[in-house]
């Protein structure tokens, strides 16, 4: 059953609608918006009505039979097999459902009824009027025809197992979903000295490495095998970008841009043949390789 129902606005100016009781009033909305199926229908049995509209309201049974006459002439009120029915006479001009599930109740006697459905795959419809006009596939049209030859029944759903689910489901209207997009394969590792060089430059820049993959790998290519010690020295918190570069010098980090800028100019500022260091400047190389080492995945 659709959870949304249509009340038109011009129900408070309606004669009908404006001679009820206030408490007819109010069950007449309940019985459309809550208490009736996809085709305005259902069981008359005014304890059931109660239970499903003033669940804390203590309204009589006598109340809501009472307030059932004063609908006459507006619902059909029928029995079939022993059991009543109430069935809303205009219910296919006054909610304009996109779509409508079969009835569990049996029609008054010469009603049609309309629906409207997808079912475990399959596509049922019946007397559905749309653009083209009326509009019935085969499926449809047997599990009216079931129905019907059943009177009231549980649950319509049961039924749809029985039928020759061969016949073409859905010759109408039939939803195309659209493709799934392939998921585009994860960006290759640069190999040896290159992945090594990128993972240098991500971590001087501070570049997240997975997300800027192709930037990093692109710079990468702008240095030699074996530098990637000499950037992190260099452009490493200490190093010579925060001592001599006036953005450095401002705790900024290099952009990759920046490091392939300057890195001619900030290399002529180590002597080639300096090979004594100071203690700090050799425990920071070692901490440095074992970043390194961590972030190659080699610890």
């Amino acid at each position: 059953m659709a959870e949304r129902r249509a009340i038109k606005s011009k129900i408070w100016e309606d004669e009908f609608f404006g001679e009820l009781s206030i408490l007819a009033q109010l069950i007449w909305i309940g019985i459309f918006s809550r208490c009736v199926d996809d085709q305005g229908r259902m069981a008359e049995n005014p304890s059931i009505i109660k239970s499903q509209l003033f669940p804390y309201k203590d309204i009589s049974i006598d109340d809501i039979s009472k307030c059932l006459d004063e609908f006459n002439g507006h619902i059909i009120r029928y029995e079939v097999g022993g059991r009543k029915y109430i069935q809303i006479e205009k219910w296919k001009d006054n909610q304009p459902l996109q779509y409508a599930v079969p009835s569990n109740y049996p029609a008054p006697k010469g009603w049609i009824d309309r629906y409207k459905t997808y079912y475990k795959g399959m596509f049922i419809i019946y007397n559905w009027i749309g653009k083209d006009g009326e509009e019935t596939n085969d499926l449809g049209k047997k599990i009216h025809d079931t129905l019907e030859s059943l009177g009231r029944v549980s649950s319509w759903t049961d039924y749809v197992g029985t039928l020759n689910t061969n016949l073409n489901p859905n010759p109408i209207n039939k939803k195309i979903l659209p493709k799934s997009k392939p998921k585009s394969a994860p960006a290759k590792k640069p190999a040896g000295n290159l992945f090594q060089i990128a993972h240098a430059l991500s971590s001087v820049t501070g570049l997240d490495y997975e997300k800027n993959q192709p930037r990093i790998y692109k710079a990468a290519k702008s240095f030699k095998p074996g530098e990637e010690q000499q950037i992190i020295r260099e452009y490493g918190l200490g190093g010579l970008w925060y001592k001599n570069d006036w953005r450095g010098q401002k705790n900024q980090k290099p952009t990759l841009e920046q490091v392939i800028q300057t890195w001619n100019n900030l290399n002529t500022l180590i002597p080639e043949n300096k090979t004594e260091l100071s203690q700090f400047e050799k425990n920071k190389l070692v901490a440095e390789e074992f970043i390194q080492e961590v972030q190659n995945g080699e610890v």
